[in-house]
């Protein structure tokens, strides 16, 4: 089962799936205690930790959750950087300082992660970012800041670039079944086909 908490300054979705009494959580970006306790109230217990990307408002929670939890966070290498200078980025946009937690696994093109009994596959898409991933579990993926829906992610950040996104858009993301799911970092989820259709960058 799918949980959408929003959290923070910049109203990021964390989202937690659990199922057959194990949780991934994808992208905790802020307010850690609201989303332990949300966590802990769920019938499992968590397993891995799973990063789009490593902006401040995707990964603000991430040392805490995995502290209390005792579990590996995976990501692209590629990012490191951007998680070195979290502390850099948190004082950019006037937040508190938050400590960069580390990467234990990198997330490489077409990886087959898995974390418990899930197996999740793993989707280069840079272009918001250097090592942005997105990740599929069934007809459901998780595409940061990839994608939005009626949007796509800002390229005018560390790292951005609009030729890189779009490719990545087209090539990655809108060659998935037009049934699928995608649940982004921002705003409501919405499908390959929706998105294909209607959204404005790409019509």
């Amino acid at each position: 089962m799918l949980h959408c908490f929003t959290v923070g300054a910049f109203q990021e979705n964390c989202y937690v799936w659990h199922e057959a009494g194990e949780i991934v959580i994808v992208d905790p970006g802020a307010e850690a205690s609201r989303l332990i306790k949300a966590i802990d109230n769920l019938p499992g217990k968590p397993v891995c930790i799973l990063l789009t990307h490593a902006h401040l408002d995707h990964v603000g929670a991430v040392g805490v959750l995995k502290e209390r939890y005792q579990i590996p966070v995976h990501g692209a290498f590629e990012e490191q950087a951007l998680l070195e200078q979290l502390p850099m980025q948190c004082q950019l946009f006037g937040l508190p300082p938050v400590a960069a937690p580390g990467l234990d696994h990198d997330v490489v093109d077409g990886a087959v992660i898995t974390c418990g009994g899930f197996s999740i596959e793993a989707i280069a898409t840079p272009g918001h970012s250097p090592g942005g991933r997105c990740y599929r579990i069934g007809d459901d993926v998780f595409v940061g800041d990839t994608i939005f829906a009626g949007s796509v992610g800002r390229t005018d950040l560390w790292g951005g670039s609009w030729d890189v996104l779009q490719q990545s858009i087209r090539t990655r993301i809108f060659t998935l079944p037009a049934h699928v799911r995608l649940h982004p970092g921002h705003g409501p989820s919405t499908t390959v086909e929706q998105e294909k259709l209607t959204n404005p960058f790409f019509q």
